[in-house]
């Protein structure tokens, strides 16, 4: 999507929240905190702090630290 998308297009946004939610339930939270921190970072760069997409990579970001103890 990267190719087809300008940067900061909210599809290519959900896919990065997307990936970093399906690396979480897979079990690998090292690189799901790494996608979902960027994702979020991401949101808040173009869209703002309080954009619901940032919501839910925040949210899915909190569960993968819960998972690996921070």
């Amino acid at each position: 999507r990267e190719r087809t998308l300008r940067a900061g297009h909210p599809l290519l946004l959900a896919t990065e929240a997307n990936l970093g939610q399906a690396l979480y339930r897979s079990g690998d939270t090292k690189a799901a905190i790494t996608m979902l921190s960027r994702a979020a970072d991401r949101w808040a760069e173009v869209y703002g702090d309080a954009h619901p997409g940032r919501v839910v990579a925040l949210t899915s970001l909190g569960l993968a630290l819960q998972a690996e103890k921070r």
